[in-house]
């Protein structure tokens, strides 16, 4: 469950982001793992949120949005590359 390096995009998690960072926390991943929350992705008036995996379930965030986990998210400033991670 736990690679470095890894990417982990998970659709329809946003209710339950506090048990999913706990649980990845849990298993090995450093609480301090970028993270990033994106709502109306792809979107003219998309918002993306980002903080460490520790402050994931404290995000104020609603549904539908897409969690990614993992060090791409630095990369997010970027929206090219989001829209490809999104779409692919």
């Amino acid at each position: 469950l736990v690679l470095e390096g890894m990417t982990m995009v998970i659709l329809m998690g946003v209710e339950h982001r506090s048990e999913i960072a706990e649980q990845l926390m849990s298993a090995g991943t450093p609480a301090t793992t970028p993270v990033a929350v994106i709502s109306r992705a792809s979107w003219s008036d998309q918002v993306v949120h980002t903080a460490q995996l520790s402050e994931l379930g404290t995000l104020c965030v609603e549904a539908p949005s897409v969690i990614v986990i993992g060090e791409v998210v630095h990369a997010l400033d970027d929206n090219a590359i989001l829209t490809q991670l999104i779409e692919a």
